[in-house]
Order: structure tokens, then C-alpha cells, then sequence
């Protein structure tokens, strides 16, 4: 398997006028269709591979509206900031789309399980909600923020971008807040199960 492009060697965007994030922050329509244009002629292909024809167009839509959205906001103040904005927003919709397919894959073959594999169903629901409790108890623990972060992002599964529109945060600030957020996560679940070094 290839290995994902770093974001030097992923097309850049092209404008043919200048100050594309002014001009859309000042209403001209004209700047917005620009936008689209060079979000989809960067990124399209790209999402083509990624999630087959079938959602390709809807994941595209979805990358150009969290950009835009992004624009007026103020979280991309820059024409500069929209080529990575864009590309992390496309990278979240190819994940969420692996995500999507593995799990469909696990549940096609429902009907063909035997005894066998119903115990380890049961064990492993067994496991899968002793981890959960724990989880919640340890979020719980923890800051109010960083709570509702996790839960949006791992839970709710949820964008970075759609988390940081409803709480009012900065990109920056919101990727920085679900780091920290996840590291305390994960040392509080070494200590509780014993695994801490």
C-alpha cells in the first residue's frame, strides 16, 4: 500500500483573481464560485480514488462548504491557509469513509456465523462494553472541554471543523484542545489499568 502524500506534493490551489478569502468575506459570489472551482479541480480526482464515484461528489461539496465556512468564520484568514485547511478536511472524509467500509464489511457476513463465532461475538460485546464504562468513568474525570472534544470527535465522530462551528473554537486551538485532550485520556487509562511506566 502507498503511503499518503504529504501535503508539499498534493496540488496546491490556483486563483485567477487576487485576495480570493477577502473577496468572499465582502459577499462577492463571484469569489465563492472561484473557490469551488479550485477546490474541485484540486482535490477532486483525489476524493475520486479515495471513496469510489458514489460519494465523491457529496464529499466534495461537504470539503468546499467546511472551506468556505472556514473563510467567513475568520479560522482561514488567508488565501495562503486554504490549501491545507482543505486537504485536512479531505483527509478526514477519505478516513471517515475507510472507517464507514471496514465497518460494513464486518457486518455483511452476519447471517454466516456459527456457534462459535456468536461466543466471540459475546465476549467481545462483553469486552467492548467494560471498555466503554471505563471510558466513561474516565471522562467523567476529566475537564468539561476536553470531554465534550472526545466525545464529539471519537464518540460522536464528528468533524474537527463541524466541532470547532458549535463550540466556537479556533481550528488551531480546537486540533491543540483534542491533543492535549486525548494524551490525559490516555495516561489516566494506563494508570487505571495498571499499565503506567
Amino acid at each position: 500500500m502507498k503511503p499518503l502524500a504529504t501535503t508539499q506534493s498534493l496540488p496546491t490551489l490556483e486563483f485567477s483573481g487576487v485576495g480570493v478569502v477577502m473577496r468572499i468575506r465582502s459577499g462577492e459570489s463571484s469569489a465563492k464560485e472561484e473557490l469551488y472551482q479550485a477546490v474541485t479541480g484540486a482535490i477532486g480526482n483525489h476524493l475520486r480514488r479515495c471513496v469510489g464515484e458514489q460519494d465523491y461528489q457529496d464529499r466534495i461539496g461537504d470539503t468546499f462548504l467546511a472551506v468556505l465556512t472556514a473563510i467567513e468564520n475568520g479560522t482561514i484568514e488567508t488565501d495562503a491557509g486554504i490549501t491545507g485547511y482543505m486537504w485536512a478536511v479531505a483527509h478526514n472524509h477519505i478516513n471517515l469513509h475507510i472507517r464507514g467500509a471496514v465497518r460494513a464489511r464486518r457486518y455483511a457476513d452476519a447471517e454466516d456465523v456459527d456457534i462459535a463465532d456468536e461466543r466471540a461475538h459475546a465476549e467481545q460485546d462483553l469486552i467492548a462494553a467494560e471498555s466503554l464504562r471505563i471510558a466513561e468513568e474516565l471522562l467523567a474525570t476529566m475537564p468539561a472541554a476536553d470531554c465534550e472534544v472526545l466525545t464529539r470527535f471519537y464518540v460522536k465522530e464528528q468533524f474537527l471543523e463541524q466541532i470547532c462551528a458549535e463550540m466556537h473554537l479556533s481550528y488551531g486551538y480546537a486540533r491543540k484542545l483534542k491533543s492535549i485532550a486525548r494524551a490525559r485520556f490516555i495516561e489516566k487509562a494506563r494508570r487505571r489499568l495498571g499499565l503506567a511506566g
